[in-house]
């Protein structure tokens, strides 16, 4: 078989549509049964509608990009491919998405185009996928706006009669302590515990629903931004004797506020579940494993039971060996709310009594 039999028995069977256009005589010189096959018109057909009217054959909304396009694909040199989306209608009259790599196939003496190759698939479905999805997320970022107003709402509600109820005991505990007998006083110190833990899981769920809605990318020096968490922790660090080492920890493109909760919350957490007479020590580092960053945090802490793993992540669950320590059971649930919205990961190894180690991932790049 001569060669130019097989290019052209391998353009007849390929799954693109493949056409020249001849820029001096204008009109289509070839056209693949692929092409016939999805735009239903064969070489006359297309070059009648052509000889009437451009329009006719593209949408009108894409009428100017579609001369933009082939008039940069003239101008541009044998070997280069410039893509393009255009619609184009079909001869039963509906419109067909395409997805054009355009080039060009021959030039004159001159070095100027004559002649246009180009391959096209259709891409509807997959254009219909990105309308929905276009679509569905504007709604999402409408609900969230909504949620983050109600949100804003509930809490300003809330906490204006819980501030009332922490002021009115605070000062009846003050005032008449001395007309209370023990079980008044210990009634009156429990509602004032439970109001003033309320309210901080107020502002905990207004926090969580705020993570992310002010994100901003950039670049965030690890390093420096857990020595800074360090130097703001120094207070309980000084009274646990907490010790902290650093590995090597990178410069990543991330959200800079989130990371930075991200990190205090794990740093706090390991000094506040510490051993009783144990000076806490923590070990942060990283490592790079493909297209993520590995972290990882290391205490030497109560650790976690086996059972508990499942849990700890959700929002006001704590595990039974905790409760005897302040929280609130969100701190986590913020870990992992900000480590999927880098889209990473984050799990714990550990077990009761010997510590734990929390790994998470964040991807190189951020989109």
């Amino acid at each position: 078989m001569k060669s130019e039999e097989f290019e052209h028995k391998v353009l007849e069977l390929s799954v693109n549509g493949i056409y020249v256009y001849d820029m001096i005589k204008g009109g289509y010189v070839y056209i693949n049964k692929q092409f016939t096959k999805m735009t239903g018109y064969a070489i006359e057909e297309i070059n009648s509608i052509l000889d009437e009217s451009f329009i006719k054959l593209f949408h009108p909304d894409e009428k100017e990009s579609v001369i933009k396009h082939y008039e940069k694909v003239a101008n541009s040199k044998i070997g280069d491919i410039i893509e393009t989306e255009y619609r184009i209608k079909k001869a039963d009259g509906s419109w067909m998405w395409c997805l054009s790599r355009d080039g060009i196939f021959e030039v004159n003496k001159s070095q100027k185009a004559t002649k246009i190759i180009g391959t096209f698939i259709d891409i509807s479905e997959r254009k219909v996928t990105e309308k929905k999805w276009t679509e569905n997320n504007k709604k999402l970022k409408q609900i969230n706006k909504e949620l983050d107003q109600f949100a804003s709402i509930a809490s300003h509600d809330l906490q204006g009669p819980l501030n009332t109820i922490i002021t009115l005991v605070d000062l009846m505990i003050n005032t008449y302590s001395d007309w209370l007998d023990a079980e008044g006083l210990k009634t009156l110190n429990y509602i004032f515990e439970i109001s003033a833990r309320m309210s901080h899981q107020i502002k905990s769920l207004l926090n969580y629903s705020r993570i992310g809605t002010q994100r901003k990318l950039t670049m965030v020096d690890c390093h420096q931004l857990v020595k800074d968490i360090e130097h703001d922790l120094i207070s309980s660090i000084n009274k646990t004797g907490a010790i902290i080492r650093l590995g090597k920890l990178p410069k990543i493109n991330a959200y800079q506020i989130e990371m930075r909760l991200l990190f205090q919350n794990l740093v706090e957490n390991a000094i506040k579940y510490r051993k009783p007479n144990t000076a806490p020590r923590i070990y942060i580092t990283s490592t790079k494993d493909g297209n993520l960053w590995k972290f990882l945090v290391e205490d030497n802490g109560i650790g976690i039971d086996e059972n508990d793993k499942a849990i700890i992540f959700n929002m006001f669950e704590r595990p039974q060996h905790k409760q005897k320590y302040e929280g609130n059971g969100i701190g986590l649930a913020h870990c992992q709310k900000i480590i999927e919205l880098h889209g990473g990961h984050i799990w714990v190894d550990s077990k009761q009594g010997e510590g734990s180690i929390f790994y998470f991932t964040i991807p190189l790049l951020q989109v």
